[in-house]
């Protein structure tokens, strides 16, 4: 198997830091959701036009967020997760790169679909994610050209 290359460590901390700023930008999104109470409110009335407030509906609400939260953390966590295991003498190969590739472009998909144009969570997290798949395509393409000299 020629077409192997090693994941270096500085490569690996960049992959990593994005994935945590990433991780970090849907946590304070995430928190400052559920603490706002107009948000609820504006949600409530989206939803339930005309009903009273019970307790049940925030639980909704929270349940809603912590759903879209997690979904939105899976993306940088797995990317992350597999970049470490890739690390030191562990071979990346090519399709390993590209599934980081795929599963950033995924979470980039998901992120912009969120239309959250008033939250500067979002335009933060465009802008990491722009970055990550940068980053993951630059990593595959110098897999390309050091594949025959099979390493960094």
């Amino acid at each position: 198997m020629e077409n192997k290359r090693a994941l270096d460590r500085r490569g690996f901390y960049i992959i990593a830091g994005i994935c945590a700023l990433l991780i970090l930008f849907n946590s304070l999104e995430a928190a400052a959701k559920v603490k706002d109470v107009e948000m609820f409110n504006k949600w409530f009335q989206e939803t339930y036009m005309g009903e009273q407030i019970t307790e049940s509906n925030f639980q909704e609400y929270l349940v809603g967020n912590m759903a879209e939260y997690f979904l939105k953390t899976a993306f940088p966590v797995s990317i992350a997760l597999t970049a470490y295991f890739a690390i030191g003498k562990s071979r990346v190969f090519g399709a390993m790169v590209y599934v980081w590739l795929v599963i950033s472009l995924g979470g980039f998909i998901y992120h912009l679909l969120q239309w959250d144009f008033y939250s500067i969570f979002y335009y933060i997290g465009i802008v990491l994610y722009i970055i990550l798949i940068v980053k993951t395509y630059s990593i595959a393409l110098l897999g390309t050209y050091n594949s025959s000299e099979g390493g960094d």
